[in-house]
């Protein structure tokens, strides 16, 4: 049956494009009653979690951060654990992981904002809004087409950084039931006054193509000169 799913699937990606991943994430809740819990639970998942988000928040200047693909905003709430001061915005598509989501911040002094919107459209931000933006296994499910102008737009409302956790190649982006994009390539067309550092994953859980192709990538804008 999974594989029959897994064909159907990647029909409708040759197709759709990213489209159909959308659609996917979504209405998940309809048939995965409880895909989040099981992600927050999994060690497979949790290995890079603290070296993401020491990087995101080691800069004294991060007052305001968000998170594309945020789910349950489970990330956001690890983060506001270590530095409650910080501003938090968390993106999701998927009503259900939102809701969740408000309801474990609720009781809780977190400066969190969680938002149910589709992260591929960000112009209501203005440049420079948040200090960092982040990602973490979201823009594997951007096609070819559409991942230039996240990481623009990102980089746009972000002053200080961008980092993201995603598969990543040295080649050209090509797709494999996920989409994996040579990040380092596309942040340079985008501007080449952005510093990107690539960093390897050190999670021992990691297997198969996140143990090959897994990598956090940094991004660090160029000071801006007052004049």
């Amino acid at each position: 049956m999974k594989k029959i799913l897994r064909k159907i699937k990647r029909f409708f990606d040759r197709v759709l494009g990213d489209f159909s991943d959308e659609m996917y994430w979504k209405y998940v809740h309809f048939f995965k009653k409880h895909w989040k819990e099981a992600y927050e639970i999994s060690d497979y998942y949790q290995g890079h979690k603290k070296f993401l988000i020491d990087l995101i928040i080691n800069d004294k200047k991060i007052n305001k951060i968000l998170e594309l693909g945020c789910g349950d905003g489970i990330n956001l709430r690890k983060i506001a654990y270590k530095k409650q001061s910080i501003e938090l915005t968390g993106l999701d598509i998927n009503k259900v992981a939102i809701k969740k989501g408000c309801l474990k911040i609720k009781n809780l002094n977190y400066k969190i904002n969680l938002i149910r919107a589709n992260f591929k459209n960000l112009k209501k931000y203005s440049d420079d809004q948040f200090d960092v933006v982040f990602s973490d296994a979201a823009l594997m499910y951007i096609d070819k087409n559409n991942i230039h102008n996240v990481l623009k737009e990102a980089l746009r409302i972000s002053k200080v950084k961008v980092i993201i956790c995603e598969q990543h190649t040295n080649n050209e982006s090509y797709y494999n039931d996920k989409w994996v994009h040579n990040y380092e390539l596309i942040f340079k067309k985008i501007s080449s006054d952005n510093m990107v550092k690539i960093h390897d994953i050190k999670d021992s859980n990691r297997v198969g193509d996140w143990k090959k192709l897994g990598k956090i990538i940094e991004v660090k804008k160029k000071i801006k000169k007052k004049l």
